[in-house]
C-alpha cells in the first residue's frame, strides 16, 4: 500500500482528503487521529481541538520537548493523547510509528498532516 500525498492543513481519512475545518464534531468525538507537527503552531491547535471534541490523538513531532508542551496544555486528556517523537521525512521512522499508534489507540481513522519544513531563502 502506498501512502497518499496530503497537503499540509488537509485532513486525510480512509476515503478522501478534506480541510481540517470540515471535521464534524460528531465524527471526531469517536475517532482516532494522528497529527503530524503536533508539537506547536497549527498542529498543536489541531491536536487540542480534536481532544476537546473527545477524540483520541497521537501527536507526532520531531522535538520531544515540543510534544511535552502540547501535553501540558491538555492535562485532562489522559490516555486519549499519546506523543510520538519521529521525523516524518524518514520512511523507516514512519513505518515504526504505525505500530506504536495502533498499539496505543487500536486503529487510525484519520491523519492531519500538518508538519512542515521552514527553509531559509536567499
Amino acid at each position: 500500500m502506498t501512502t497518499p500525498e496530503v497537503a499540509p492543513g488537509r485532513f486525510h481519512t480512509r476515503d478522501r482528503v478534506v480541510p481540517v475545518s470540515a471535521i464534524r464534531p460528531e465524527w471526531s468525538s469517536r475517532g482516532r487521529f494522528v497529527v503530524t507537527g503536533g508539537g506547536n503552531g497549527i498542529g498543536r491547535d489541531v491536536v487540542l481541538e480534536l481532544l476537546v471534541r473527545g477524540a483520541r490523538v497521537a501527536a507526532v513531532d520531531l522535538r520531544s520537548e515540543a510534544l511535552d508542551g502540547t501535553r501540558a496544555l491538555a492535562p485532562a486528556a489522559g490516555d486519549r493523547l499519546t506523543t510520538h517523537t519521529a521525523d516524518v521525512s524518514d520512511r523507516t521512522a514512519v513505518e515504526a510509528l504505525v505500530g506504536e499508534v495502533v498499539a496505543a489507540h487500536g486503529q487510525v481513522d484519520g491523519i492531519a498532516n500538518v508538519a512542515g519544513i521552514i527553509q531559509h531563502f536567499v
